[in-house]
């Protein structure tokens, strides 16, 4: 399965905080399926940059596609854009590997995708 992760970034692309992960991240994964993944957790007020970050865990391919970004304001649930969320802007930016794992791939696909012609497939061949 894969794991989702946030990083709060200063406004010189430092990070801030350590890493956010995805708790209970097998729970999300439907073999063959779209499935939502979802985390929780509060955003410094400091931070000028968001990063989201994908992991393998384990071996295999996954397909994403539309990443989205909400934040509560009371008992209202906002959006926050997110740039090429879709991957149909036709190439990865601004998304980007920090990978230094071996056998570790990302590119677009329109093999398969959620809504659109594109996703984003990443994977992992050696542990």
């Amino acid at each position: 399965w894969i794991v989702l992760t946030t990083v709060p970034m200063n406004s010189k692309g430092k990070m801030m905080k350590d890493s956010v992960y995805t708790p209970n991240a097998g729970m999300y994964y439907k073999k063959g399926e779209w499935s939502s993944y979802e985390m929780k957790g509060k955003i410094d007020k400091k931070a000028m940059v968001l990063g989201i970050g994908v992991s393998v865990a384990g071996t295999g391919s996954y397909y994403l596609d539309d990443f989205k970004l909400f934040v509560l304001d009371g008992k209202d649930k906002i959006e926050i854009p997110v740039k090429n969320d879709g991957f149909e802007d036709g190439s990865l930016m601004p998304w980007q590997s920090q990978a230094n794992e071996k056998g570790f791939t990302m590119s677009i696909s329109n093999a398969k995708s959620f809504s659109g012609k594109q996703s984003l497939l990443v994977g992992k061949t050696q542990k």
